[in-house]
């Protein structure tokens, strides 16, 4: 996991290259700092811990997707239970 610190920033299109949906260009401020995991969640990582099957093999190292907002949620709480953080 990686930390995304506090503080403002410029979003959408910075370029001047973007469609109209991203303009104008805004400023968006994080009054508090949070932890991301820095690199997608497998199928691997995913399936085992959420009680489902294992995929064959070559499947593990896939990116899950596809999930909802509940899904997720449930992960991260089962996620933090099993790791204490």
């Amino acid at each position: 996991m990686i930390v995304i610190p506090s503080g403002s920033f410029k979003m959408v299109d910075l370029s001047g290259d973007g469609s109209k949906s991203e303009k104008p260009v805004g400023w968006v401020r994080l009054n508090y700092s949070f932890a991301v995991g820095k690199y997608e969640v497998t199928l691997g990582e995913y399936k085992p811990l959420m009680g489902w099957a294992n995929l064959d093999w070559k499947y593990n190292r896939k990116p899950m997707e596809m999930v909802s907002w509940r899904n997720e949620k449930e992960f991260v709480k089962e996620l933090s239970s099993k790791s204490g953080k």
